[in-house]
């Protein structure tokens, strides 16, 4: 940085701290205000001198982003389409093996059932008919329709499932109600201090915006010629 600049703005911030604790009088007040003008001018000597190097890098900035959205824009798309498309194969593959999971836990109670009703039977029956009543049983339990094969989850190498939840406003007002009732933390409706601002510097004292304070800040600036 240009060393004018430096010892100047240095030299100006001591003065405006030593002068700050010695505003007693109308000559003191004076001696502040030329002190202020010049502290505003070396503020804008700075910007200006930093302003063509910002605005150097920004530009630099913006053609590498936008050479870098360029090149996304043409991998990314289709990088979604794609993870969609196995994302809802591997769900649906998911689904048809709860479902045989669940046919073989119904299969497999039903075949128990089976085995004990006869075997209650059996039991209750003369010995001369156990047999046939366990044989009977048996045949009937090969009637059953097998269980079914289970097919193994679906697996990625380098991949993993990840599942993202999101939520999307659909009525602000239902939202503020339910922060200010303490249904949901008061973060959800974070004021927008942009639009705020500008109604108080568009309406000013005639201002009135229900839990806001509206007030004014006074400070000096150099006079527009």
């Amino acid at each position: 940085m240009n060393e004018e600049l430096v010892a100047g703005a240095g030299d100006l911030a001591l003065r405006c701290q030593t002068l700050a604790g010695q505003i007693v009088n109308e000559r003191s007040v004076q001696q502040a205000g030329e002190l202020i003008l010049a502290g505003k001018g070396m503020v804008k000597k700075i910007k200006d001198y930093f302003r063509p190097l910002k605005q150097a890098q920004d530009d630099a900035k913006a053609r590498l982003l936008g050479a870098e959205r360029a090149e996304l824009r043409k991998i990314e798309p289709a990088l979604e389409v794609l993870s969609r498309a196995v994302a809802a194969w591997i769900q649906g593959e998911e689904r048809k093996r709860r479902e045989a999971e669940e046919k073989a836990r119904r299969a497999e109670e039903e075949r128990k059932k089976l085995e004990e009703t006869a075997l209650a039977a059996a039991e209750a029956a003369a010995p001369a008919d156990q047999d046939r009543i366990l044989e009977a049983a048996a045949a009937r339990e090969r009637e059953l329709a097998p269980a079914p094969i289970i097919p193994a989850a679906v697996r990625l190498a380098g991949l993993t499932s990840r599942v993202t939840w999101k939520a999307e406003v659909t009525d602000i007002r239902h939202l503020a109600i339910a922060a200010l009732e303490g249904q949901v933390s008061i973060e959800a409706i974070q004021a927008n201090e942009v639009y705020l601002n500008g109604r108080a510097a568009l309406l000013k004292d005639k201002a009135s915006i229900p839990g806001v304070r509206v007030y004014k800040e006074t400070s000096l600036a150099r006079t527009r010629r």
